[in-house]
This record gives structure tokens, C-alpha cells and sequence, in this order.
């Protein structure tokens, strides 16, 4: 066996062969052609067809369930990167393949956003399971999910960002008891957020009163103004909490 064919350390004989040939783009082509849908492979060049090198992934992911091959192709137009394809040998069922299929992804996209993208070309895996037992688990990243539709819509197409110091004031005192939590982190980027406490102390009455103290704590510690300011600005709403923040004060000096 010559150098180059040789198994590295940790390697096996399965994993180098795997490697071996299918890391030759030739071949990588023969086998989308065989696997992609015919509506993908009308829009992608299969002549741009390369490797991309292991250096691609964060630092973490090269040395620890890392991608055991990863391609690039651009679409026929040239415009851009469209696709990267992730190809795995896998000799042992694995019901957490799709985990581990979906961290493969994470890290790619975390590679790309790393390096200054602001976005990432489609991913698409192939595990090549090549083992004795029937095959346990999950064989697509939807299969892991009990209502994938739902999970479609409300977590990868539907925006996480809820930008609280975009909303107005009366639209967060609808919010029940998240309106004082929302409004207090909302104007803390001001870091001059005393003056809610007239709108927020209607609202505290409302919590529970361990989160009714923290709020109130929170405020005092994030004001950019002196303690004894915010005692009265506080005091013209909760005379009782007031007088119990500058005993606690006069006491700490």
C-alpha cells in the first residue's frame, strides 16, 4: 500500500477508501447524477465541481465530527457558490446520524458567516451507509422533528428577532407580564431608564413580588444616573420601596 493510500492515524480502512475515491470530483459527478433530484441538476455546472479544503470548517470541527468530505459546485449561470455537498461512510447504524448531520451543517454555516458571508449556499448531505444491520434512526433532518411543517415554519422560515427597542412603549404594556421584563430591557440600551417607572410600577404589581424587587434592582444597577436620583424619581410612585432602597443605601456607605 503506498503512502498516499495508507490509512492515517485514528483512520479506517472503510473511511480511507471511502475517501480515497470519492475524492476524485469525476467520480463525485457520477454519483449526483445518480442521487439529485433532475430540477437540481439542471440549474447546477457539474464542470465546477471541487473539493473544499478541511481548513473550511471552524477549528473545533476539524479534528472532532468534522464532514468527511465536503464539495462545492456553482450554479450554470457562475453567479455563485449554490451548493455544498457533505458525503460521509457510515459502516454502523446511528439513530443520531441526523443530529449529527444537522451539527455538520451548523458548522458550516458558522464557517461561512465567520469569514465575513452574510449568508450560505444550500447544504445538501449523503451518508454512504455501507453496514450489515438494517438501518435505526432518523434517515432525514425532518424525521427527527415530531411535526416538521410546524417546525418549517415557526423556527427556520419565521424570524427569531423580536427587536425590543423597535417597539413602542404601548405596544409592549400589551404584552401581560412580559410587558414590565420587555419594557425595562428595551430601554436599557439608554442605560437612563428611570423615567418608566411611572408606566412600569402599575405593571410590577401585577408580578410576583421576588420579580417585582429584581426589576427594580436591575433598574438601579443599569441607570446611569446616582443612587439617590433614582430614589426619587422612584419615590414618586412606591414611597414604601423608595424608603426601603435608601436605608439599604444609607447603610452601604
Amino acid at each position: 500500500m503506498s503512502k498516499e493510500n495508507k490509512p492515517k492515524k485514528g483512520e479506517n480502512i472503510h473511511d480511507n477508501y471511502f475517501k480515497h475515491t470519492f475524492g476524485h470530483p469525476e467520480t463525485v459527478a457520477d454519483f449526483l447524477q445518480a442521487n439529485l433530484s433532475k430540477k437540481l441538476l439542471a440549474q447546477i455546472s457539474l464542470s465546477t465541481l471541487h473539493k473544499k479544503d478541511k481548513e473550511f470548517l471552524p477549528t473545533k470541527y476539524r479534528n472532532s465530527r468534522q464532514a468527511d468530505l465536503l464539495y462545492a459546485v456553482k450554479k450554470k449561470d457562475g453567479n455563485h457558490l449554490f451548493l455544498l455537498l457533505h458525503l460521509e461512510a457510515q459502516g454502523k447504524p446511528d439513530k443520531l446520524m441526523a443530529v449529527r448531520v444537522l451539527e455538520y451543517h451548523t458548522a458550516i454555516i458558522r464557517g461561512y458567516l465567520e469569514e465575513g458571508a452574510t449568508n450560505t449556499p444550500t447544504i445538501i448531505s449523503f451518508v454512504l451507509y455501507h453496514g450489515k444491520k438494517d438501518w435505526q434512526g432518523a434517515k432525514s433532518i425532518a424525521d427527527l422533528f415530531a411535526d416538521f411543517d410546524l417546525y418549517l415554519h415557526e423556527s427556520l422560515q419565521k424570524s427569531f428577532l423580536v427587536n425590543l427597542p423597535a417597539k413602542n412603549l404601548e405596544e409592549l404594556k400589551k404584552h401581560g407580564l412580559a410587558s414590565a421584563p420587555e419594557i425595562v430591557l428595551a430601554k436599557q440600551p439608554s442605560k437612563d431608564i428611570a423615567p418608566i417607572f411611572e408606566d412600569l410600577i402599575p405593571m410590577l404589581e401585577e408580578q410576583k413580588k421576588c420579580c417585582k424587587d429584581l426589576t427594580i434592582k436591575y433598574v438601579f444597577k443599569v441607570d446611569k444616573r446616582k443612587d439617590v436620583v433614582l430614589i426619587e424619581e422612584l419615590s414618586k410612585f412606591d414611597q414604601e420601596t423608595a424608603e426601603n432602597y435608601k436605608i439599604m443605601f444609607e447603610r452601604s456607605m
